[in-house]
């Protein structure tokens, strides 16, 4: 099953599970937000409140057994007992309908029973935004720009994938 949600909240909302994790977490991210009051500080939050999500995604993915993506400048893709988190993708992919086209990838790949489909079409997703952000730049990317380049992704991906046997 392909489940999209806005966030990780929303997600959580979704599944009745906001009220056994939010109120611990919410305590957790006030003595987090309370403790930054300098730079340092600020940058040590940041990194904890990553670490704690990340642990946050990788518990409901083996709780309830699923995969589970977190979108983000660093897309984290968990099962539970793997994490993988993807190294493509530039600023620009945060635009509307960007998630959408993930999506559509993403059920596309499972569609075709391809194996680890979050992984490839995150990966592709993210591979598709550079190649459009190296032809229109970053700034005023749209989402049809990441799907007109997804096909030059794909080509990459099988040239690489073929020069690599022929060695």
């Amino acid at each position: 099953v392909l489940f999209k949600a806005k966030s990780f909240s929303d997600l959580l909302d979704r599944l009745n599970m906001v009220e056994e994790i939010a109120s611990s977490d919410k305590r957790r991210l006030q003595e987090l937000s309370e403790a930054a009051d300098d730079v340092e500080a600020a940058q040590a939050e940041l990194e904890t409140e990553i670490a704690f999500w990340r642990w946050t995604q990788y518990e409901f993915a083996a709780q309830w057994n699923c995969i589970l993506l977190l979108k983000g400048h660093e897309t984290v893709i968990t099962d539970g007992s793997t994490c993988y988190v993807n190294p493509t993708g530039n600023p620009g992919m945060a635009t509307a309908g960007s998630g959408d086209v993930l999506s559509g990838m993403m059920g596309g790949l499972l569609g075709q029973n391809i194996k680890d489909a979050a992984m490839a079409s995150v990966f592709l997703h993210g591979m598709a935004g550079d190649i459009a952000a190296e032809t229109k730049g970053q700034y005023g990317l749209i989402a049809g720009d990441i799907v007109e380049s997804i096909p030059e992704a794909i080509m990459n991906i099988l040239e690489e994938k073929n020069g690599l046997q022929d060695l």
